[in-house]
């Protein structure tokens, strides 16, 4: 009862606040205008015209006084309704001196806090005829509106001096031209004055005056009744004053934006009625407080929940691109605290940032796992392209390994993690709390910088591999070249070459494997690789003594010694005056001694220290050894036959031959004998018998060989028992029965001598 058609009760008659008002506001216009709105009160006495003075002003539909129904209460409680214009909420506070309300002072007073708390212009709606009359014209309940707003404006100890001071309009009613508008305001004026000295003032401002905490105006209206055409031109030119902001008189100019959005003044009179009813402490900066805490609070969630169920729908950001991911993660949030700044615009700019800052947090959280995602897939494949780019930098095989390897692959290092970086920088948002995620200890960045240099030391390894592998070949392939030439030559200081070789190429190969492992930080493995070099090239000059020792021929080798020292190779002639018997013996034990430096590995002498587990190869056992002088000795014994006959058919003989006839006849009678034809014929008559007699005697050593090798041709025994026509022959029987490994003279090698020692 008592309120609009479209009006709600803020306050019910039995002074209890109506939860319905927040529904009521929300379904208004008033409820989108945040700050931006205005609330006007009016008070005064029962069956005043409060009604239809505010029907009629700002175009609201209060229930009015029928005058045929008699002057009985119309208003109970407190109405509110919205102006016309949208902007502004209109108060219709229960009239007083009512005869249905018998406890009316309490509610006089808990009211005129309430409405000064929400107001910014209290209406005094009073007849002209009862100004200076203390109880007719309201004055008391003047003094209870002046008691509630210094109670508000002083409460917790402060005065609120930045919020606009609230203006009293007195409306006078049934104005007559009998007394001047200003004469009327001067007398309301005085009143209120007289009201203020008696008002009880806080200690810090005794002498506060009442224009430092009101403003006061007046408006004088027409009779209603008698007047009415008047009445209402003069209330429409008051309206003008509360709808235009242009006029000079524009009545709201100075009161600004509402301390409380107006989505929020439903909880905020909630409040305040109930701490009002409880006689507690107002103190309306904390409820301010409070309520934007509360507000911002559920706009944050209502948002966020918004948002959350928008995403979805839209499958974001689980399935965003990490080319998208950055303009779509920005616009989003910009779209987000756009609106939720603009739906809580006007509650407490604190409350409102922390409820933001909530807000950007949970927005962060939400696509954070999204972030991880594609974060990881950046440095997955970073990981995956370090593989191919560390192992491109090894040296191919055709190419031995150089200096600076580990200088390009610190390079690489920091171009992926440079290039990671930069991939990171077109995913991350601009301010996104996630960089220093990155660096935590299972960050990205971390994780990354371990993976790169575990596969950069992985290929420090791989590369010191291929340096040992190259210094190994490089060493073999110097070493080879001159074990075969000393093999092959076989002389006796074969194994002083070997060992000098050896040293050669330890030597040649540690010095640039010790360069390049200095390179790449690996010194301590320097004395590793050594001992490994050093291991491969003994077994290096194992195996080419093995293959050598291992031939089926080995005992050629021998001869082939043998050979170059007693016939130079096939080459030799023999003169009168060399001694074939002493060379052969030479040249058998020069054999021999080559059979001994094959036979055992002399790779280290005695006296040298040898590498750890280092054990002397013997190459030829000694039955394999017996075997191959054996043989040896069979491939000697047609040599020295060979060479005596060479010796005795040696063209010396013609030669001397020649020397005596010229010492015996003389050049000139050599010359006469050659140019008579007659001596001439003698002479060859008596060479031809010198042939005869020399071809007989190659007839009898032929028998003799064959009769030596077992050959059945005529005449083979008798020729090996002859002495040749008178020459010393040789005893085949003495040369076969020499003792094995014991050449002419029976003397020892140092080897032979050293394996006995042994």
């Amino acid at each position: 009862m008592g309120g609009p058609a479209n009006g709600c009760q803020i306050i019910t008659h039995d002074m209890k606040f109506n939860e319905e008002f927040a529904n009521f506001v929300s379904s208004n216009e008033l409820g989108k205008k945040a700050r931006a709105y205005h609330i006007v009160s009016i008070i005064g006495g029962q069956s005043s015209g409060k009604s239809t003075l505010l029907n009629q002003l700002f175009g609201t539909s209060f229930e009015m006084m029928d005058s045929k129904r008699g002057r009985q209460q119309t208003t109970k409680g407190i109405w509110c309704a919205c102006a016309k214009s949208g902007e502004i909420l209109v108060m219709d506070v229960e009239g007083t001196d009512g005869r249905e309300k018998e406890d009316q002072k309490a509610f006089e007073g808990k009211s005129a806090l309430f409405s000064l708390a929400l107001t910014d212009i209290m209406m005094i709606n009073m007849w002209m005829h009862e100004v200076g009359r203390f109880n007719a014209a309201n004055l008391p309940l003047i003094k209870t509106v002046i008691e509630a707003h210094l109670r508000l404006m002083f409460a917790g100890g402060y005065v609120e001096k930045h919020v606009a001071k609230p203006l009293l309009l007195f409306v006078l009613r049934d104005c007559d031209d009998s007394t001047p508008v200003e004469r009327l305001k001067e007398d309301v004026v005085k009143d209120i004055e007289k009201i203020w000295k008696d008002v009880s003032k806080p200690a810090n401002f005794p002498d506060a005056q009442l224009t430092d905490f009101f403003n006061i105006e007046c408006k004088a209206l027409p009779h209603y009744v008698y007047c009415k055409e008047q009445w209402k031109e003069e209330v429409e030119s008051l309206a003008r004053q509360f709808d235009d902001d242009a006029r000079e008189d524009y009545i709201f100019r100075g009161h600004g934006e509402k301390e409380v959005p107006a989505d929020g003044i439903a909880d905020f009179a909630g409040q305040l009625w109930r701490d009002i009813e409880a006689d507690n402490e107002l103190d309306l900066p904390t409820h301010r407080k409070m309520l934007s805490m509360v507000r911002c609070e559920r706009k944050r969630q209502m948002k966020f929940a918004a948002f959350q169920a928008e995403s979805e729908s839209s499958s974001w950001p689980h399935e965003t691109k990490s080319s998208d991911f950055k303009k779509e993660t920005e616009q989003r949030l910009q779209r987000l605290q756009d609106e939720y700044v603009k739906e809580t615009a006007g509650y407490d700019a604190e409350e409102q940032e922390k409820a933001k800052m909530l807000l950007t947090q949970d927005f962060w959280k939400y696509a954070e796992d999204r972030f991880h995602s594609l974060v990881r897939e950046e440095r997955e494949a970073i990981e995956e392209e370090s593989k191919t780019v560390f192992t491109a930098l090894l040296p191919p095989p055709s190419r031995s390994p150089d200096v600076g390897f580990d200088k390009k692959l610190k390079q690489q290092v920091e171009e992926l993690q440079e290039k990671f970086f930069r991939a990171l920088e077109e995913i991350i948002p601009a301010s996104a709390p996630w960089k220093s995620l990155l660096k935590e200890p299972e960050g990205a960045e971390v994780l990354l910088r371990k993976h790169l240099e575990r596969e950069a030391e992985s290929m420090r390894k791989e590369f010191a591999m291929l340096v040992v592998a190259d210094s190994q070949r490089a060493m073999k392939k110097s070493l080879d070249k001159e074990l075969v030439r000393i093999i092959d030559k076989a002389s006796p200081n074969m194994w002083q070459l070997i060992r000098e070789a050896k040293a050669t190429a330890i030597n040649g190969s540690m010095s640039n494997m010790k360069k390049l492992l200095r390179d790449i930080g690996r010194e301590e493995k320097m004395d590793k690789e050594e001992k490994q070099l050093q291991h491969f090239a003994c077994e290096l000059v194992h195996d080419k003594i093995s293959n050598e020792t291992m031939k089926d021929n080995f005992e050629n080798k021998m001869f082939a010694c043998f050979d170059s020292k007693f016939n130079h190779h096939k080459t030799r002639v023999w003169r009168l005056w060399d001694n074939p018997e002493q060379d052969f013996e030479a040249a058998k034990r020069a054999g021999l001694d080559l059979l001994d430096a094959f036979a055992e590995d002399q790779l280290y002498e005695e006296e040298e220290e040898r590498p750890e587990g280092y054990t002397p190869s013997l190459y030829i056992p000694p039955p394999a050894a017996d075997q191959l002088r054996d043989k040896f000795f069979r491939l000697l014994q047609p040599e020295l036959v060979w060479a005596l006959e060479s010796k005795r058919n040696s063209s010396t003989h013609n030669s001397l031959m020649v020397a005596f006839l010229l010492l015996l006849l003389g050049w000139d009678e050599l010359l006469w004998l050659l140019t008579n034809p007659l001596y001439l014929l003698t002479f060859l008559l008596f060479a031809a018998a010198a042939a005869g007699y020399y071809f007989t005697q190659k007839i009898g050593n032929l028998s003799q060989i064959a009769a030596m090798l077992g050959l059945n041709l005529p005449g083979a025994a008798a020729a090996a028992g002859g002495g040749g026509g008178g020459e010393k022959g040789v005893n085949l029987e003495q040369f076969r029965g020499m003792p094995s490994g014991r050449g002419g003279g029976g003397k020892r090698t140092g080897n032979s001598k050293r394996r006995r020692k042994k």
